[in-house]
């Protein structure tokens, strides 16, 4: 049986909480949830893009043992979940619940009664329910092809970090026992982040999209934290030029599969590492079918349109995107000389600024660059830029730290404020923090938030 988890950005999770927890009386309240759903074998994720607090006309009585909702409002938010093939919730409150909330007899008396109609009526798309304490939580799903209520695995908010609740009492998921023979592997590890923070990163599956020099690096950087599952999407061959960038490559690698020769790689460090490789595109439909529920993805592609794909991608499934880059320019003197070195680090969040926003993306950049492969396609003639190892590595090293930040809390200064990412100097050997856009607002990305599966039109390249 696949786990559940239940997703929400920060933005979404503050509205429920504070429409929750606000009543100056002590009374409980109640809020619709909407979700976009993302069915794998793994997982089914539901993904919390919209909060809809309902108003005291909408409720036949309220007090701080409880409340009755009326049809017409569950009627309404039905009818918008069944037009876009999303999950419908109900959360509500227990203002003077403790730390170990749960549903009470009431509560699921009600559902008994009340969900399996909604199930029919949303055409057996899931239908699930929090309840909410000032200090705890959990939370509920009902499936079609199960006649009782079963926990969620795990609630998931997005914020500064990546924070994972247990769904059943919301507390801290179990803890992870260091295994004896990764107690001496990853001693150091847990000195700088404590065996909950080494658990972490252990169970978080990561996508890379990308496994030429920097997405190499990184691949072989996760490895060494800990990483026990990974997919890698890239559609190239190993060419010559490539073993003096990519970590871990040999002349006997020359025209195998990228992904293939890092799979081999991560395999002789760590036997029971679990590598899902994609020989395509990150924009293929095998590859979106395995990136859709990894946890975190690093996007390592060369192209724009790859670029601004893989962020919208992040958006519609909820998943965060570590946006890595590094450049060389060279003067367009006779007498080439290096003009500039150069390396970018951004994390966006799904309900974040994009690559649109930051003025990465616009419509103008992608044209040209799109123009550009068009002619070296047709031409057979595809240019060469100027890059080296040792800048990809410390690029690389910097989106591996954001990566730590996020998971594990490491640091308190990371790059998920608003509008905040990291320049590399290679020339002056300097990190500074640049601010670009300063909010999320993107007709483009925005709708495909949380969209999940229920999307009937699928994130493009434009």
């Amino acid at each position: 049986m696949s786990d559940v988890i239940e997703i929400f950005t920060q933005e979404m999770f503050s509205t429920l909480r504070s429409h929750l927890l606000g009543n100056p009386k002590g009374q409980e309240e109640a809020a619709a949830l909407i979700a976009g759903i993302v069915d794998t074998k793994r997982q089914l994720r539901l993904l919390v893009r919209e909060v809809v607090p309902i108003p005291d006309e909408y409720l036949l009585h309220k007090s701080s043992v409880g409340l009755q909702i009326h049809p017409d409002f569950l009627s309404r938010q039905l009818k918008e979940c069944r037009l876009s093939g999303s999950a419908f919730m109900l959360a509500h409150s227990h203002p003077f619940g403790g730390r170990h909330v749960q549903f009470s007899g009431v509560d699921d008396a009600g559902e008994e009664t009340l969900f399996p109609k909604i199930l029919s009526l949303n055409e057996g798309l899931p239908t699930g329910s929090i309840v909410m304490s000032p200090k705890s939580l959990s939370a509920r799903v009902w499936l079609p092809s199960e006649n009782r209520p079963r926990p969620v695995d795990e609630v998931r908010v997005l914020g500064q970090t990546i924070e994972r609740f247990n769904g059943t009492n919301g507390g801290r998921l179990p803890e992870y026992l260091v295994e004896p023979p990764d107690q001496g592997l990853y001693s150091r590890h847990v000195l700088a982040i404590g065996a909950e923070g080494q658990r972490m990163i252990r169970r978080t599956r990561v996508g890379i999209a990308g496994v030429g020099g920097v997405g190499s690096s990184i691949f072989t950087q996760l490895i060494h934290l800990g990483i026990r599952d990974i997919v890698l999407a890239d559609p190239d061959f190993i060419d010559e030029s490539n073993l003096a960038r990519m970590v871990g490559t040999a002349k006997s690698d020359i025209d195998a599969p990228k992904v293939e020769v890092l799979r081999k790689l991560g395999l002789r460090f760590d036997s029971q590492l679990a590598v899902d490789t994609v020989k395509g595109p990150v924009e293929s439909n095998q590859a979106r079918a395995k990136l859709r529920d990894v946890d975190v993805v690093f996007c390592c592609v060369d192209s724009l349109p790859n670029r601004a794909f893989v962020n919208r991608f992040g958006c519609q499934y909820y998943i965060p995107v570590i946006d890595v880059g590094c450049d060389i320019q060279m003067s367009e003197k006779a007498c080439r000389r290096v003009r500039a070195i150069g390396g970018r680090v951004m994390v966006l969040m799904p309900d974040g600024p994009c690559l649109h926003r930051y003025g990465m993306a616009t419509d103008g950049l992608l044209t040209d660059e799109q123009d550009a492969q068009r002619y070296q396609l047709v031409s057979g003639k595809r240019e060469e830029v100027p890059s080296m190892v040792c800048h990809i590595g410390v690029v690389a090293s910097l989106a591996v730290c954001e990566f730590v930040n996020l998971v594990t809390g490491m640091a308190s200064r990371a790059l998920r404020s608003s509008g905040v990412y990291r320049m590399y100097d290679g020339i002056s050997g300097t990190v500074r923090e640049c601010r670009g856009a300063n909010d999320s607002d993107c007709i483009v990305c925005g709708a495909q938030r949380g969209l999940g599966d229920s999307s009937d039109n699928r994130v493009s390249g434009r």
